[in-house]
Formats: structure tokens, C-alpha cells, sequence
């Protein structure tokens, strides 16, 4: 998978986990439902007063430290639905999945999905599939996302090829 990142990506996006938020605990750890409890809570606009969800927070924040991101995503991936600029992203995920204890608001544990290429989403399902516990929808995964067999051919088993 780090080779499809490295050899087919078209976005800034990330998908792997980095220190400090590469830590996963063991089930029961810490409460799935607490996780997305703080995902979903408000926070008070200290300037307006007013009550803002976190994920519009979260948005916010995000263009603010990475500016023109949309710009150079939408350039990069003209095929690739744009993403929301208000509102909230459509879906946020964790990289260090919420049932492994991954921090629920914490910048380097998030990333916009709006924001990954087709690549890089079809590596975010991958991960879904496994934590649901289905790894066999690795080859689907893989055929329908574009990367190319060829490229990767020399970090990638033989097992996953095509004959």
C-alpha cells in the first residue's frame, strides 16, 4: 500500500499514521462511543459566543493551515467530486481508527476524505475492510483503483498480480 501512495498519488492527503498518533490501544481501551461523542460536540466561538460543531471547527482550521489545498486537489483530480468549502467535510478519517483509540480531534490523527484521491481512498477502504474484518476486499479494492500492477510490480507480492 505505501507503494500505491508513493508511485499512484495525486493528492497531499495522508493515509498512514505518524508519531504521536500511531499508537494503537487494545479494544475496550478507550470507548469508540466517547470518541464519537467529542466528534460531535460544540465548541464556543469565543469572539461571536455562537455554538460551532467541531467538524466545521476541524474544516476551518484545516484550509486555514494548509492554504489552496482545494485549489491544487481539484487541479490534481479534475474527475474527483471537489470538496465541500463549508459546512464541514462530507466524512473526516481517522488514521489511527477510532476502535484502536485514535484521538477524535486531534489535527494528526484526521484527514479530509473529500481531500484523497481515488488511490489514496481506495488504501482508507482497505483499512475499513480490515478493521471490519474483511481483508479479503483487498484485490477489488486494488483492481478498482487504477494503480498500476506494472509499477508497483517490484514491491508488490506476487500473490496480487494478475496472471
Amino acid at each position: 500500500m505505501k507503494a500505491m501512495k508513493d508511485k499512484e498519488c495525486t493528492c497531499e492527503g495522508r493515509v498512514f499514521p505518524e508519531p504521536p498518533c500511531d499508537v494503537f490501544r487494545s479494544r475496550g481501551a478507550v470507548s469508540t462511543a466517547s470518541i464519537e461523542a467529542a466528534w460531535k460536540c460544540q465548541v464556543e466561538n469565543r469572539r461571536t459566543g455562537e455554538r460551532i460543531n467541531i467538524s466545521k471547527t476541524y474544516q476551518r482550521e484545516f484550509l486555514k493551515n494548509n492554504p489552496g489545498i482545494t485549489e491544487r486537489f481539484v487541479a490534481a483530480n479534475p474527475k474527483e467530486e471537489p470538496p465541500k468549502r463549508t459546512d464541514g467535510f462530507k466524512k473526516v478519517n481517522h488514521l489511527t481508527p477510532k476502535t484502536a483509540g485514535g484521538c477524535p480531534t486531534g489535527a494528526g490523527n484526521l484527514q479530509p476524505h473529500d481531500l484523497l484521491c481515488r488511490v489514496c481512498k481506495k488504501i482508507d477502504d482497505q483499512f475499513t475492510d480490515w478493521q471490519a474484518g474483511t481483508p479479503d476486499k483487498w484485490h477489488q479494492h486494488f483492481r478498482e483503483s487504477g494503480a498500476s500492477r506494472t509499477r508497483l510490480s517490484g514491491r508488490t507480492p506476487s500473490s496480487w498480480k494478475r496472471n
